[in-house]
């Protein structure tokens, strides 16, 4: 059994919790830096499940999990959508990623041995076809989010 596992399982354990803990931190925080029409995204079921059962006071879109735990959830959202998945596939590199990391870490000033890091092992990754599937599935998500 790998560690990993071990604390996925641990995770798992306490998510209720510990998300219950933190709710009211995470109102405030939404509170004091969100802008009223931002869009709240919601990582992962458990998240908008979460944020659901609680009554979240402001609307949120749920988007898969980016963990390979939910790579049934990357091929679901492909379903009914596979032509322009298809036609998706050609238009992202490994490249482009790396590119756009640097931009946002540099955006976000990340302290450098983080931000190289980051990108270092981004570079030496690859965009398989579930990867291709993920960000397809966030470019869905986020272009329902706008219109």
């Amino acid at each position: 059994m790998s560690i990993r596992f071990l604390f996925v399982n641990r995770a798992a354990l306490a998510r209720i919790e510990r998300y219950d803990r933190w709710y009211a931190l995470l109102q405030e925080e939404i509170d004091l830096c969100a802008d009223p029409s931002a869009g709240i995204v919601a990582v992962g079921k458990h998240v908008a499940e979460h944020l659901a059962r609680r009554g979240f006071r402001r609307s949120f879109t749920r988007v898969i999990h980016y963990s390979s735990q939910a790579v049934s959830a990357r091929k679901a959202g492909i379903l009914g959508r596979e032509e322009s998945f298809q036609a998706f596939r050609g238009s992202v590199s490994l490249e482009d990623l790396v590119e756009t990391a640097e931009d946002a870490l540099k955006a976000a000033h990340v302290p450098s041995e983080i931000h190289d890091e980051t990108l270092s092992r981004l570079a030496k990754s690859r965009l398989t076809t579930s990867r291709e599937q993920l960000i397809f599935n966030y470019k869905v998500a986020f272009e329902l989010m706008r219109s």
